[in-house]
């Protein structure tokens, strides 16, 4: 009988130089480009991140 292990979700870890990173793995996030409406910066701005270990990606709101 094989086990199933659940490894952790990646978590979008912001550095103090503004760069994000996955908190699991600890390798730089890649920034993807977003499509649709204008997305001003400020409360509410979306980015879109890739992790690029498991290719999951992630999503950050600004001001949440």
């Amino acid at each position: 009988m094989s086990k199933i292990v659940k490894t952790p979700d990646c978590v979008i870890q912001k550095q103090p130089d503004g760069s994000r990173s996955c908190a699991v793995h600890g390798k730089p996030l890649q920034q993807q480009n977003m499509f649709g409406p204008a997305n001003p910066s400020g409360p509410g701005h979306l980015s879109a991140w890739v992790c690029p270990v498991t290719g999951k990606m992630l999503i950050e709101m600004e001001g949440l």
